[in-house]
């Protein structure tokens, strides 16, 4: 069976890795997937061609308005057509409006079965989305969401959505002393210090400025903790120069992008993740897999606690109040929450199982 995957960049983010997991652990020879871009470039590009899989760039289009909507379905239909015939288009997408166009496109380029898989549970122009919905679902789609809320999100009241966990490699993130050890002599972090984690893209969504907010106040009350943050984006600079502003540029490691996000959370001790909205975060997945306590923001799907590690922090509360409650559960029995996480149907295995059991139905 031959897999198109629509994504917006092969980069290492949320349903990114997502597919990457899917990729690795599926048996290639029963699936052939192959992924369409609108940007090429991806942290991800390399392994994908190694494992015999392609990237396809959709190519640039130029009109502005709604002629730009009507370019794009037409060159994405051809960008389909030129690059062999597939039995599944997979869309992936948190926006009514990027599923509609690329449903089209598929439709166009003769594709039966098409798959339209909500990755969020909120964003940006909302009565479009709400105009779109019902358009959206008399399509003749398949429809998948990674979570309760992203299916809602995408496709309202609808029924017969498929909710696929995000799932990992959960042996990936087993603790292994050995290497917390060497990662934290890396990273130059004593023994006796508190390293809090987050891994994510800079944007908005990912709420980096209140996260520098709770660890200034943090590190008031506790001056043995150092922040580690791991990703890229459009508000990196931003961000550093408010670390630098508060004077805790000593205590914060911007390390850019990983593709050994497991080791890193190995060294960790404390996993902080303030989102203002997700649909299942596949990182807080990955961070209840690596034994860690972590401290999130209550927009994020209950779909996402698996373990009783996960400490759910209103976002109306202030910075001092989330450092009072990261400081009063820093001290704590990391224990080895993995076959928990597998248990409860995260282990990429089970998601491939899934999602060949959508593409079959």
């Amino acid at each position: 069976m031959k897999i198109l995957q629509r994504v917006g960049v092969m980069n290492r983010g949320g349903q990114e890795t997502l597919w990457m997991n899917f990729l690795r652990n599926c048996d290639r020879k029963d699936l052939q997937i192959d992924f369409l871009v609108k940007t090429d470039g991806g942290a991800y590009d390399k392994e994908i061609s190694e494992l015999g899989s392609r990237v396809i760039f959709q190519g640039q289009y130029r009109s502005r308005g709604i002629f730009q909507w009507i370019e794009r379905i037409k060159l994405v239909a051809d960008t389909i057509k030129n690059s062999g015939d597939y039995d599944v288009f997979h869309i992936n997408t948190y926006l009514a409006i990027d599923a509609l166009c690329d449903v089209l496109s598929a439709k166009l380029a003769g594709i039966k079965t098409i798959v339209v898989h909500s990755h969020n549970s909120d964003g940006p122009h909302r009565l479009l989305q709400a105009f779109l919905r019902p358009v959206l679902n008399h399509m003749g789609i398949k429809k998948a969401a990674c979570s309760d809320k992203a299916a809602k999100w995408m496709f309202g009241t609808e029924k017969n959505i498929l909710i696929i966990n995000n799932g990992i490699d959960t042996q990936e993130f087993q603790m292994n002393q050995e290497i917390r050890n060497r990662i934290r002599n890396e990273l130059d972090i004593k023994e006796d210090e508190v390293l809090i984690g987050h891994v994510g893209r800079f944007d908005d969504q990912k709420n980096h400025t209140f996260l520098i907010d709770i660890f200034y106040e943090l590190s008031k009350i506790n001056n043995k903790v150092k922040l580690l943050m791991v990703g890229r984006g459009t508000l990196e600079n931003s961000i550093r120069k408010k670390v630098d502003k508060l004077g805790i540029t000593d205590r914060v490691i911007f390390f850019g992008v990983s593709n050994k996000v497991s080791e890193l959370m190995m060294a960790m001790d404390i996993f902080l993740f303030p989102s203002l909205y997700e649909g299942l975060p596949l990182v807080v997945v990955e961070a209840q897999s690596a034994g860690l306590k972590c401290f999130c923001s209550d927009t994020i799907s209950k779909d996402a606690i698996i373990t009783d590690y996960v400490i759910s922090i209103p976002l109306s509360e202030d910075a001092y109040r989330w450092s009072s409650i990261i400081e009063e559960g820093v001290d704590y029995l990391r224990i080895d929450t993995n076959n928990i996480v597998a248990q409860k149907g995260f282990d990429i295995s089970q998601s491939i199982q899934q999602v060949k059991k959508l593409y079959l139905s």
